[in-house]
């Protein structure tokens, strides 16, 4: 049984784009609020089309809780830290399309911006789930309007080592990092961990067809990729300078990738073609591969 990666934007929007259940369970587990949500509803995204390009998946939820209030979840899988700025402009939008000309801001409902982390953004705070609001910076209890920002990083949860069994939370980013764990439970721990088990299913290949799997598959070479390039230009950028070792680590693998597609030459003659160092050739080679 082959499982995909669920961070992909295929397997995001598989498992929580068409399964509500799933859904609520993982908003109330983050959120944790008095009150869990007990409907969902799918709003339009295509407020974020230009973010989507930008290799995010974002999607906009109105939620009903158990008391009947409403509020709106934007929830979006984050690759690269250089989209957080944007999460901002991108939650602005989403809070500002509730009023239409003429009505009232008193119609306005919570919002709250789900915000999943691969990497750690957060480097000088110690927690991988933080959140932000509008505050008073005298009193910081004094707090207005019903917008939050929550950011959850996987990368640093990882490394704290501190998988809770009995934490819902920390079974959903299990289910991030670690899938594979939810294949062999007994049949007592299926029933405990309930909807993770669920959503772990939908990631079995057998759910997808041919053009997803090869969308997940291109989404996530290229993930490894600006990994790479992002490693190299910053070695690069002690010379150059950050934006010009970019510029320049990013030239090179264009032009190693598109060889690699041909496959005519070696790594060695690539190198002496090019006048691009060995090193670099292999590993970018092996991290593609």
């Amino acid at each position: 049984m082959k499982l995909l990666d669920p961070k992909s934007d295929v397997t995001f929007k598989k498992v929580f784009g068409e399964h509500k259940k799933i859904c609520m369970a993982f908003l109330n587990a983050i959120l944790n609020l008095p009150e869990p949500i007990v409907e969902v509803f799918y709003l339009s995204n295509e407020l974020h089309l230009e973010f989507e390009k930008g290799n995010n998946t974002i999607m906009d939820i109105h939620c009903i809780d158990a008391m009947g209030k409403p509020f709106i979840v934007e929830l979006q899988m984050i690759f690269f830290s250089s989209i957080l700025k944007p999460t901002i402009f991108s939650m602005a939008k989403l809070t500002s399309r509730q009023i239409e000309f003429g009505q009232d801001f008193n119609t306005m409902i919570p919002s709250y911006s789900i915000n999943i982390l691969v990497k750690s953004a957060f480097q000088d705070l110690n927690d991988y789930k933080n959140s932000f609001k509008l505050t008073n910076l005298k009193n910081l209890e004094h707090i207005i309007g019903d917008v939050e920002l929550l950011y959850i990083e996987l990368e640093k949860w990882k490394k704290l080592d501190r998988f809770d069994e009995e934490n819902v939370l920390d079974h959903w980013l299990k289910y991030f990092t670690d899938p594979a764990f939810y294949t062999n439970l007994s049949k007592e721990d299926i029933e405990k961990y309930g909807f993770v088990v669920d959503a772990t299913k939908f990631l079995e290949s057998s759910f997808y067809s041919i053009a997803e799997l090869d969308a997940h598959d291109r989404q996530l070479d290229m993930m490894r990729t600006h990994n790479y390039i992002k490693s190299v230009s910053l070695e690069q950028g002690l010379k150059e300078g950050i934006e010009q070792g970019e510029k320049i680590a990013l030239d090179k693998v264009i032009i190693l990738l598109q060889e690699f597609k041909l496959g005519k030459s070696s790594n060695e003659e690539l190198s002496s073609k090019y006048n691009i160092n060995l090193n670099f050739i292999e590993q970018l080679r092996s991290t593609t591969a």
